[in-house]
């Protein structure tokens, strides 16, 4: 009777040990994710703790931009360090250190890796039982990337904006110019307008899309103001009006807008973040497309402008 039970105490012993071996005195696990967004989109919402509010799929407190919980677990970040963010997950009576890190691995898209590391118990049961549950929460981490991907990768959640590709379907503007000490008015805007459709009406042109505005600061007190008036044929240009050519067929870049110039100038930002933040090269200048007739909407809370921008 002794000798097996010194085989199975032998056994078991041996089964003790290689714990040790087999399973180190710091467990740690990596989950990663690639997304299609720029390192420097990615460092807005994953190193700012105030930003993860905006993506976080488990509950946070408002007040505390440190404090996460999600399912039984909680997550308390601490403050970012050399582009990466650290943060204390506790779920039971565990506490494990982490870091969310990323680094960009081509044009327009990034790794992201939550790393997790954790001192093991001296006990080969509690040693096992912590390796065990360290596995299953990277895989629980793994989800939240999964869905900061899904955020990362919706342009109205980086930009504010949903941007789309337009193909150029008309090929003649009538184009005049102005310029302004101030920030144009409506009725400068639309005189000039005004002025390109009573000459596309000697010249029997018709208007084939919505009139277009561009308004450039050149200095502090002064504005060059440029309307545009697409038309369906050449035409006779003279001192004050000119044509120019569309590419017909190229590209356009756009997004939509409501609200007054406040508005339009941070949807054109977005617009350059994005042309920036994906390659995109521009030919010629931005401009607004008056989907609102401004001269009769004085309430610009009402005006409803689309933004376009020549891409290739």
């Amino acid at each position: 009777m002794k000798k097996p039970a010194l085989i199975i105490l032998a056994l078991l012993l041996l089964v003790f040990i290689s714990i040790y071996f087999i399973i180190p005195q710091k467990i740690k696990t990596t989950s990663a994710i690639q997304i299609d967004a720029s390192d420097m989109n990615v460092a807005r919402f994953l190193v700012n703790k105030r930003a993860w509010q905006k993506w976080w799929p488990g509950k946070f407190n408002t007040q505390d931009s440190s404090r996460y919980t999600y399912k039984n677990m909680a997550f308390t970040l601490h403050d970012n360090t050399n582009g990466s963010m650290p943060a204390l997950i506790s779920y039971g009576n565990t506490k494990a250190g982490s870091s969310l890190t990323y680094n960009s691995i081509e044009e327009g898209s990034c790794m992201v890796y939550w790393t997790v590391e954790m001192q093991t118990s001296l006990n080969p049961i509690q040693r096992v039982k912590e390796y065990f549950e360290i596995k299953k929460l990277g895989g629980e981490l793994q989800d939240i990337l999964r869905i900061f991907k899904k955020f990362m990768q919706a342009d109205s959640n980086v930009y504010g904006f949903t941007f789309g590709i337009k193909k150029i379907d008309y090929e003649y503007m009538m184009v005049t110019a102005t310029q302004t000490t101030a920030y144009p008015a409506s009725d400068v805007v639309y005189k000039l307008i005004d002025q390109l459709k009573n000459e596309a009406g000697k010249q029997h042109l018709q208007q084939v899309a919505t009139p277009m505005l561009n308004v450039h600061q050149t200095d502090e007190n002064a504005y060059q103001v440029t309307v545009a008036l697409p038309v369906n044929k050449p035409f006779s240009a003279n001192n004050s009006i000119k044509m120019e050519k569309m590419v017909l067929g190229g590209n356009l870049l756009q997004t939509s807008v409501n609200g007054g110039p406040g508005n339009i100038k941070n949807a054109f930002r977005q617009l350059k973040r994005y042309q920036k933040d994906h390659h995109l090269i521009s030919p010629a200048m931005p401009y607004e497309l008056l989907v609102t007739n401004r001269s009769e909407q004085p309430d610009t809370s009402q005006w409803h402008t689309t933004l376009s921008w020549p891409i290739f």
